[in-house]
């Protein structure tokens, strides 16, 4: 029987200009053309050939040499190439591309999309796809208890966990307990089989043994704390709600990283607090090399739109501008497309990298203390830019920014409102009062402070954060 969505070994018994004929014997009684172009040079009646069956455009069955992705039946993961007004269309390896109606969707496809699917023949006797593949899966790996398996997640359930596809064709569960990251359907993971069930399907966590699992722990809670500016604003009392937004973890897992924090001497827990300790040597700009994706992802859609309206509204068209440590290059590109001449500067050379991608600007890598810019700027822009330097360095920073810029010229500055100095987690950062910022402004005679006002941080995670931001001129 010649079967549809199979490969299978057929004997060509007939020949013609147009193609060969094969069928499964000799009697040629029920036989299926391979077009001219798919056969074999040299081919002769009587030669069996390895064939894919499939239907052409006008439901008549066809063979073909290729290599199809999948076969009935079996899963793989196919690229969408095109979505039409019957469904998208699938790249299985053959000249004809294979359907995915919208009702075989478990969530609306895009073009370039890849999705895990399976093969099966429609009530039309068609070949088509589905995503919804639970039922194509087998109970017949070959994995045991701690083996690791990988797969794509085809399924999550709200009660029940994540469905994954080990090996794209073996059934596995990440229980709802194991799941601490945002997974969403089509993910791709490496699991580890918790254990192997009594019906054969896989029971499966992300996570390593705890013993082994511990040391990443560690590491993921201090980037975290560093991300809090090196003081986590709660301590291993904290909600499992909390400890999964924060951390993707258990709250078993987070007390034991932190235990493991604790016995290295990386950090203290105070009654409301974690904070990290830090040796005092560390250079803030290994910092962001070091987490420049996590600060550019962290920082590049903020909208700054009201406050760098208020420092415009001083400047002319066309002005120039320098961009004092730049960081993701946001505001730069806000200063361009609104067609100022802005030139960018950041210490980091990573950020310096990310900000010439975001904005395709030329970035100058180049500390602040470099600076030799001699009436080149008709405005200066220092968000969040100089929180490092200490307070006893202000006054010479103050000076090479009144050098670079032009007569009459506008400093924006914004710093953190507060009282402290010193180090949090691995940088070193100087708070400051409104009165104590207006002084060190002042003092020398290079500005006249001319607004001051007090903005909330607007990232989430920094509800609490406020600013003072200070429009100056130079005198």
């Amino acid at each position: 029987m010649i079967e549809l969505g199979k490969v299978q070994e057929l004997e060509v018994v007939r020949i013609k200009t147009f193609g060969v004929y094969l069928s499964e014997d000799k009697t040629g009684e029920n036989s299926v053309l391979l077009p001219k172009k798919q056969v074999p040079e040299g081919t002769q009646t009587g030669d069996r050939l390895n064939v894919f069956i499939y239907k052409d455009s006008e439901d008549r069955l066809i063979a073909t040499t290729g290599t199809p992705k999948l076969q009935l039946g079996e899963c793989a993961v196919l690229t969408v190439k095109e979505v039409a007004k019957i469904g998208a269309f699938l790249d299985m390896g053959l000249e004809k591309d294979l359907l995915l109606p919208f009702k075989e969707q478990s969530h609306p496809v895009q073009k370039g999309e890849e999705c895990l699917v399976a093969l099966y023949i429609d009530k039309s006797s068609r070949l088509a796809a589905t995503m919804k593949v639970y039922s194509y899966m087998s109970n017949t790996s070959p994995y045991h208890a701690d083996d690791e398996v990988r797969g794509r997640i085809y399924e999550i359930n709200e009660k029940l966990g994540a469905f994954v596809a080990g090996d794209y064709r073996y059934y596995g569960l990440i229980p709802k307990k194991e799941l601490f990251d945002n997974y969403r359907e089509g993910d791709e993971v490496v699991c580890r089989v918790i254990k192997v069930r009594d019906d054969g399907k896989l029971d499966l966590s992300p996570r390593k043994k705890a013993y082994l699992q511990m040391d990443a722990d560690a590491e993921a809670v201090l980037k975290v704390i560093g991300e809090f500016d090196g003081v986590l604003p709660f301590n291993d009392k904290a909600s499992p709600e909390t400890i999964k937004r924060e951390f993707h973890m258990s709250k078993n897992a987070f007390k034991r990283a932190v235990g493991r924090l604790l016995k290295e001497g990386k950090i203290k827990i105070t009654e409301k607090t974690i904070e990290q300790l830090y040796e005092e040597d560390v250079d803030p700009i290994d910092y962001y090399n070091k987490y420049a994706a996590k600060v550019f992802e962290d920082t590049v859609d903020q909208n700054m739109e009201s406050i760098t309206g208020e420092f415009l509204a001083l400047l002319d068209e066309g002005d120039t501008i320098l961009d004092m440590g730049c960081g993701s290059g946001r505001d730069s590109l806000t200063f361009y497309e609104l067609g100022y001449d802005v030139t960018p500067l950041d210490a980091s050379e990573e950020m310096c990298r990310l900000a010439e991608v975001h904005t395709g600007l030329d970035v100058l890598q180049m500390s602040y203390e470099e600076m030799e810019f001699d009436g080149a700027f008709d405005g200066v822009w220092a968000c969040a830019a100089l929180i490092h330097i200490p307070k006893e360095e202000l006054s010479g920073i103050f000076a090479r920014v009144a050098k670079a810029l032009d007569e009459d010229g506008i400093f924006y500055l914004s710093m953190r409102l507060g009282d402290f100095e010193g180090f949090r987690g691995e940088r070193y950062f100087s708070f400051y009062s409104e009165k104590e910022l207006r002084s060190y402004l002042e003092a020398d005679g290079f500005f006249h402070v001319e607004k001051e006002w007090i903005t909330k941080d607007v990232r989430s995670n920094h509800a609490d954060t406020q600013w003072i931001n200070v429009l100056a001129r130079k005198r």
